[in-house]
């Protein structure tokens, strides 16, 4: 933890192959529901991603090239998966990283409580190495927390600091909201040109689960790429503008 590294190695993360096709299974259904009156061309090109060889597990042979390149997080191979399916990479690796999340937020359990959250004030979670969902100012404090987006495990952060950058100079951040809601925001860093989505659950007078506020404040990561500025965390809204 002094020298700024996670806690889990996720490379030596044992996926279980029954249960990671019984995650991709799920997916397959939820999404091709959600494609429902859309082209067969489409559909058929989704299918070639869930049926794709690489993606074939078994526990006798060891990890499928599919879980190997997800717990190395090798994002050039599924960029390079999205081009030879004809998909857009959005998709792609909205797809991987549900697959992967129940099982590195099922790791991270046990290493929760091992450190003081309070001493570890960077941009990527102290657990597993990844950069946060989003971001939201506590009930009952008004503390900024982030919340990692695969482990699912919180930490806190510096509230006037870029969470992806790192970058504290006030005038090259800014704040972007709904003119009829200050709760939900986007929080801008001109430096590094990305975004993360706050919620401030005191404004908003409850407790909020970030996973579904950030597939309803969809219209938030619209307003900052409209403006320039990309996502500095999880893309999950993908299906919502294909």
């Amino acid at each position: 933890m002094g020298e700024g590294r996670p806690l889990l190695d996720t490379k030596e993360l044992n996926v279980d192959a029954y249960l990671f096709n019984y995650v991709i299974s799920d997916l397959r259904r939820v999404i091709m529901a959600r494609m429902a009156g859309k082209d067969t061309t489409a559909k058929d090109r989704f299918d070639s991603l869930f049926f794709h060889p690489d993606l074939r597990a078994d526990d006798e042979q060891g990890p499928s090239l599919f879980i190997q390149n997800l717990l190395s997080f090798n994002t050039n191979y599924f960029a390079e998966l999205a081009k030879s399916l004809s998909l857009n990479n959005e998709i792609v690796f909205f797809v991987a990283f549900q697959a992967i999340t129940p099982f590195l937020e099922k790791a991270s359990l046990s290493l929760r409580d091992k450190f003081d959250y309070e001493k570890w004030q960077r941009g990527f979670c102290p657990i597993c190495g990844r950069k946060p969902s989003m971001a939201m100012l506590r009930m009952e404090d008004g503390l900024k927390v982030l919340q990692c987006s695969l482990c699912r495990s919180w930490w806190p952060y510096p509230e006037a600091k870029c969470t992806v950058c790192g970058n504290e100079e006030g005038e090259t951040l800014q704040y972007l909201h709904a003119k009829d809601d200050e709760s939900r925001r986007v929080d801008l860093c001109d430096k590094c040109k990305k975004y993360v989505k706050t919620i401030d659950c005191q404004k908003l007078g409850r407790e909020v689960n970030l996973e579904i506020e950030d597939l309803v404040t969809v219209y938030l990561d619209l307003a900052a790429k409209e403006r320039g500025y990309e996502s500095g965390g999880r893309v999950i809204y993908a299906f919502a503008v294909e």
